[in-house]
């Protein structure tokens, strides 16, 4: 079609005789952003130690494993594996937490000479990687110069066939075996040739070493820019309580789109311990960090006794799925906390729910037949900033804005770009409004804050007015009833 030109530089128009089709951009709309990710930093059997997204279950134990070292008892490892149990989640970020000085399991696999042919190393540092077995087996292409390789762990077994390390140009580990985080074992080619045959060579060397609190800090530090992630944990007592709660005051400035849920991983702490506590280690307060208390007891499906967990961990999972609007102490949310047997404080006073919150810490406990949180406070003192619903709705909204108005960076200020800026505001306010989430009532002003002295400087505003929609946190039923009350009733 040469008398057809495709261009949106209105310069070409004039240029020639023709037609041209200059196509532009459909409407766009803001999208509602989700806050129900996880992110957790935490001790586990195995796996990689960069943050990892997971959906399911088995993905999880095929990346990090479960329990423990063992497949029936023995000490429990896995922190994260214990914070996921009888509970449902969204997904989850997974940063494990391993000492600096753990070391990786590796056996050499050797030919007759004897000369190392390959290397296979443990996927991850830690003790787990002393209970992989390798074995060398006659390959199934019948190819005497080929080789399989057999991996074997706690009764997972995995086997690699017709590997080809003989020659110079030989070398098929990486296509065969892959590179996915799942993966026991990484196999290195060292030597041309081809290893002898051996069964269940066990991998050496693998140790946990002593993790420390910077093992953990730069867990925290991963999940604080890990983009999706909205809500962020150690599930379990770090080496220095004090020392891991204190390094949250120093990060939860430097973010804008989550927040930290924390305890005094100490279980057991009376409430005015408790209030001292988050006193003394929250010592800039902030309504991104959440406290919580009253450590719940689950039963561990392993080994069938209960298990001790944190009290945050139950709260990140109805964060994950709920929407920013319901509060996680509402009723509806109890469903979430079935997994729960008992708590460790089972009699809690008005007083001391009452301490509890202006302490600003987020308190489990027991109502006729079911568990709820009784408030869920950021440890903010300052008014307006105390309800962690607020904060979840703010950040929806402004996030969610925020993704789709930062494409206007830059673009022309036309008369045009800043009519649809605002009305794609006021359509996803409004949308808001008449599903009843989250807005109450809202403003969106373009005129009032700007002046063409800002404009020429390159600077438009925006100013979006919101009411966000309030929760019922104290319910007053008044009644008279009596014998000589009269009733009053409107005429027809």
């Amino acid at each position: 079609m040469g008398d057809v030109y495709f261009t949106s530089n209105p310069s070409e128009f004039n240029r020639l005789e023709g037609l041209y089709v200059s196509e532009r951009l459909p409407p766009g709309f803001i999208r509602g952003r989700s806050l129900s990710t996880v992110g957790m930093a935490g001790k586990c059997v195995r796996g990689p130690l960069t943050p990892q997204t997971i959906n399911s279950t088995a993905r999880f134990l095929e990346v990090y494993g479960g329990r423990a070292y063992t497949l029936a008892g023995g000490t429990l490892i896995g922190e994260i594996w214990k914070a996921l149990i009888n509970k449902p989640f969204g997904p989850i970020v997974v940063r494990r937490v391993a000492a600096a000085a753990a070391a990786t399991a590796t056996v050499n696999l050797s030919n007759v000479v004897p000369t190392a042919i390959v290397r296979v190393d443990a996927s991850s540092p830690g003790l787990w990687g002393v209970s992989v077995t390798a074995s060398v087996e006659a390959a199934t292409d019948g190819d005497a110069n080929h080789f399989n390789l057999r991996i074997k762990w706690l009764g997972k077994e995995v086997l690699y066939k017709n590997l080809n390390t003989f020659t110079a140009s030989d070398d098929n580990l990486l296509t065969t075996i892959g590179d996915d985080i799942g993966n026991l074992v990484v196999v290195t080619k060292l030597a041309n040739g081809r290893p002898l045959n051996i069964a269940d060579a066990p991998l050496l060397g693998g140790t946990d070493g002593a993790i420390a609190n910077t093992d953990y800090q730069s867990g925290l530090n991963d999940l604080a820019v890990e983009p999706g992630v909205s809500v962020v944990l150690i599930p379990e007592a770090g080496p220095t309580p004090a020392t891991i709660n204190g390094y949250l005051v120093t990060i939860a400035p430097t973010v804008s789109d989550r927040i930290f849920l924390t305890w005094s991983q100490v279980h057991g702490n009376s409430v005015a311990v408790e209030a001292a506590a988050v006193a003394a280690q929250i010592t800039t307060r902030s309504d991104r960090i959440w406290w919580c208390f009253n450590s719940p007891y689950t039963v561990d499906p392993d080994v069938g006794t209960e298990v001790q967990t944190g009290p945050h961990v139950w709260l990140a999972s109805i964060l994950s799925q709920i929407d920013v609007d319901v509060h996680p102490g509402a009723f509806e949310t109890a469903s979430y906390l079935a997994g729960i047997k008992r708590l460790t404080n089972t009699s809690l006073s008005r007083a001391d729910l009452i301490q509890l919150r202006e302490a600003g810490i987020s308190t489990l406990e027991r109502l006729p037949g079911l568990f709820l949180f009784r408030s869920v406070v950021t440890t903010s003192l300052v008014s307006g900033l105390t309800e962690g619903t607020r904060r979840r709705m703010a950040d929806f909204l402004l996030l969610s804005a925020s993704d789709r108005l930062r494409y206007y960076v830059k673009m022309k200020n036309t008369a045009e770009v800043r009519a649809q800026m605002g009305g794609e505001l006021v359509a996803f306010s409004k949308s808001l409004k008449d599903q009843t989430r989250v807005i109450e009532d809202f403003s969106v002003d373009q005129e009032s804050v700007n002046t063409p002295v800002q404009r020429g400087q390159g600077q438009e505003r925006i100013l979006w007015n919101v009411n966000l929609i309030d929760h019922i946190l104290g319910l007053v039923l008044e009644a008279n009833i009596g014998t000589g009350v009269v009733i009053e009733r409107a005429a027809a």
